[in-house]
Order: structure tokens, then C-alpha cells, then sequence
């Protein structure tokens, strides 16, 4: 193994957005590589928070008298944080940007199916995102991904953090089977739910990410 890798293994260690021991607002406890507990599982419908009234034209939704859709990650016309809902007590991930975006029909089952591909692949041994990089799975239409947009250190993809992205987003896009994203500058990372024609039509899948994230 490579000097460069092992450092990197190591640095990811002390640089991991994760802290230990802090519960989320579905009661999850989030631990790195714990897929064994109920944190590797969906949550119950019931712990979903309150969907927001959201009207549908086509494809396209409109939520609180708002139609502005964006594309992946554009920082310049998303809503900046915090979250609908949000307190700083209940949420593992310190969101500043997010937005909507325009599928809004992948389902919800393709879209738990795809994310917990994500999961299972992030508990792997070797399942860590490389630093200005990204991993993304799909399943039945839908694709979940992750970007890490750090400048030095790997990162994974825990449950109570991919669990509670799906939250939020269902909280506010308007319920499940709809697409968006979340980014947190204070980790450089971002999460997204989009189509999976959209996902495996980028030849650069870095350029699913903000620009921040390409190598370069």
C-alpha cells in the first residue's frame, strides 16, 4: 500500500464529520460503519417529519408559492440554510446551501434502495470517498450520491447521515420520491438524490459535485 494512501487513511480519521456519540432527530445514533443497528435502515414512515402542502405541474412542483428549480449544486440560486424545521439540536449535518430540483417522480422506494446502496458500500472496508471526489449508486431509476469536496482527507457515508439527508429532503421538497440536494461548506460535502439517466450521462461524475470537488 502506498505511503500516500495509508497517510490519507489515517488523516481521514481526524478529519471525519462524524461526531460520535451525537443523536440525530430520528433518535439515531451516528456511528461511523455501524450497519448492523437500526441506523442502517430506513426510518419508519413515522418519523418522518410533516410534509409541506406542494402543488404539481408536469414534472415540476411548486412548494410555498415558490417554482424555482435549480440544478445540481448551484450555490448562486439555492436556498440557504437552515432547513425548514430545523433546530440546531436535531440534525447531525450542518447544511448551508440546498435546493429542490426538478424530478420529482424517481419514487420512494428507488431512491431508499439507492441510498442505502450507498451505505452498504460506504461499510465496506474500503469504502471511502477519496478527497475531491465523489461515489454514487443507482437503483431502478433513481441515484443517490455523495460528494467530498475536501482538500486533504477521505470520508464515508454513514447511515445517520444519509438517512437524515433523505429526511430533510422528503421535509422539504415535498414528501418521498422527490429529488434534491444538501451541502455543508463546514465538512465541503454534499449529498444529492437525482434521476439515474441524469447520474450515468456524465461522462466527468465530478461534475455532478460543485466545482470545488473537481481534482485539479
Amino acid at each position: 500500500m502506498k505511503i500516500s494512501t495509508i497517510f490519507r487513511r489515517i488523516i481521514a480519521a481526524l478529519g471525519a464529520t462524524l461526531v460520535f456519540g451525537k443523536t440525530n432527530r430520528l433518535g439515531i445514533e451516528a456511528e461511523k460503519n455501524d450497519t448492523n443497528g437500526d441506523n442502517a435502515l430506513p426510518p419508519p414512515d413515522d418519523k418522518i417529519a410533516p410534509v409541506l402542502n406542494v402543488t404539481a405541474t408536469g414534472n415540476r412542483t411548486t412548494s410555498n408559492g415558490s417554482s424555482k428549480f435549480v440544478k445540481l449544486f448551484d450555490f448562486a440560486n439555492a436556498n440557504k440554510g437552515p432547513m425548514r424545521q430545523d433546530t440546531m439540536d436535531q440534525w447531525i449535518i450542518p447544511v448551508s446551501d440546498w435546493a429542490c430540483t426538478e424530478w420529482t417522480e424517481l419514487g420512494d422506494a428507488p431512491i431508499r434502495k439507492a441510498i442505502q446502496a450507498v451505505v452498504d458500500w460506504s461499510a465496506a472496508p474500503l469504502g471511502w470517498i477519496d478527497y475531491k471526489s465523489m461515489h454514487y449508486e443507482l437503483a431502478d431509476g433513481a441515484g443517490a450520491y455523495v460528494c467530498n469536496c475536501k482538500y486533504c482527507c477521505v470520508d464515508r457515508c454513514p447511515a445517520g447521515e444519509m438517512w437524515e439527508f433523505y429526511e430533510r429532503l422528503r421535509a422539504n421538497c415535498g414528501g418521498p420520491g422527490r429529488s434534491g440536494w444538501i451541502f455543508s461548506k463546514q465538512w465541503d460535502k454534499g449529498y444529492a438524490v437525482a434521476s439515474a439517466d441524469h447520474i450515468d450521462g456524465k461522462r466527468t461524475k465530478t461534475n455532478l459535485c460543485p466545482s470545488n470537488c473537481s481534482v485539479m
